[in-house]
């Protein structure tokens, strides 16, 4: 009986000693820099929410079968009409990397808003991301 226990334990060690190292993803996620300009001038919405729902919207949109995480977006308004947009988000299932190469395929794309703000049309101006 002891020894039938020690060697379950045994293999249980072999086995988890042999198993390879995954390295995990980190929750965040990459940190992407945006330039974005509405179509209708956005008024009093909370920015920063109405680019979190917008670009976590997107990210969901290009890989729907995984789970989207995010610690939110902080959004400045410019002189010139536009915004410059900060997000982490990460997509389970996808390295930083992997991540921020998507995002970085969005230049030019047109996200939609919440719709408690009206939908509002954002157009991407510029996007890079900082992937470790």
């Amino acid at each position: 009986m002891f020894l039938s226990k020690y060697l379950i334990v045994l293999t249980a060690i072999v086995v988890a000693s042999a198993s390879p190292a995954v390295k995990r993803q980190d929750p965040q996620g990459p940190l992407c820099h945006y330039v974005v300009t509405p179509a209708t001038f956005p008024g009093e919405v909370g920015l920063d929410t109405e680019m979190s729902y917008a670009i976590g919207r997107e990210l969901a949109v290009e890989v729907p079968s995984h789970t989207i995480n995010s610690s939110g977006c902080t959004t400045e308004p410019q002189d010139d009409g536009t915004y410059n947009v900060q997000c982490r988000m990460s997509a389970v299932g996808l390295t930083d990397a992997e991540t921020a190469a998507l995002i970085e395929t969005w230049t030019g794309k047109v996200v939609q808003g919440s719709p408690q703000n009206g939908f509002i049309q954002w157009t991407i101006d510029e996007v890079h991301c900082d992937a470790e």
